[in-house]
């Protein structure tokens, strides 16, 4: 047996990240339905369009069975469950801020609409909502994704830029395009954006996280098909897809690593920044699809 390595102080204020260890990278596994069922993947039909619904039977935990359903902006605001997925998400962001001190005891949601805001309307956003097959009107798990376009930011030094930036809410918003993407050839590359992905805290470290991951995976592979077949477009098979994501290092840079997400730029916040006691880092991340 080797001796854990011990961290070195950090340098220039810096932290030092290190590499998960062989008990960090294994999360235990939750039973999933077949392949075939648990992904969107087998139908050419659209599905962000007109009134369809998809819903599949989802993971089961705990021996109790899921469904998840995919919904886009105009399902969402008149679906049951997004009652459901304010005090799921504000119970999962008071835990995960409370540890080491990071985040204050704010709520992410003041309303359940703020959720909808947060993630926009865009024509091909898109949420899944993990629920209990016998509570439909239940939220135990979500994720979103959306085009990601790099925002306009005017340009602000000292004090002033970082007030503004609290301000604006735009502590957890990525600024920059991803680093590291080489378009090969005549590709056209599509960047999206990994939101909201939360589960309930009672239910984490059993991978509904990981399942989520992968489910949007497959769902922005299927939005940008269908979308460029409704365009006609002859360049199918000629995209690059780019997932970008953001998150708090101190509490989230391993699995998402783990992932494959690679860290882009970071940003550190100061002690005092949304009530922290501690400080935290805000890390922006990418992978390609």
């Amino acid at each position: 047996m080797t001796a854990e390595p011990k961290e070195e102080p950090p340098a220039n204020n810096q932290k030092q990240w290190p590499k998960a260890s062989a008990e960090q990278q294994t999360l235990p596994a939750i039973k999933e339905p077949p392949r075939a069922a648990a992904t969107v993947t087998t139908t050419s039909k659209p599905r962000l369009t007109g009134n369809e619904q998809l819903q599949f039977p989802g993971p089961i935990i705990n021996s109790r069975p899921t469904t998840v359903r995919l919904f886009n902006y105009d399902q969402l605001i008149n679906s049951a469950p997004l009652l459901a997925l304010k005090p799921m998400i504000n119970a999962a962001f008071r835990t995960s801020g409370l540890k080491k001190k990071i985040l204050g005891s704010k709520d992410r949601l003041v309303e359940a609409s703020d959720f909808y805001k947060q993630i926009g309307n865009g024509p091909e956003t898109f949420t899944y909502i993990v629920s209990w097959a016998d509570e439909p009107d239940s939220a135990i798990g979500t994720v979103c994704a959306k085009r990601y376009v790099v925002p306009e930011i005017p340009k602000m030094t000292g004090d002033e830029a970082r007030d503004e930036y609290i301000s604006r809410g735009l502590v957890f918003s990525r600024i920059r395009a991803p680093k590291r993407r080489v378009v090969a050839g005549d590709a056209e590359l599509e960047m999206w954006e990994l939101c909201m992905l939360t589960v309930d805290p009672t239910l984490q470290r059993q991978g509904l996280a990981g399942y989520l991951l992968r489910l949007v995976d497959d769902g922005v592979r299927m939005v940008s098909r269908e979308v460029r077949e409704q365009r006609c477009s002859s360049n199918h098979d000629k995209v690059e897809l780019v997932m970008v994501m953001t998150c708090i290092r101190e509490l989230n840079d391993g699995f998402y690593s783990r992932r494959g997400y690679e860290l882009d730029y970071d940003k550190w916040h100061e002690i005092g920044t949304l009530e922290s006691e501690a400080g935290f880092t805000i890390g922006h991340y990418s992978k390609l699809l």
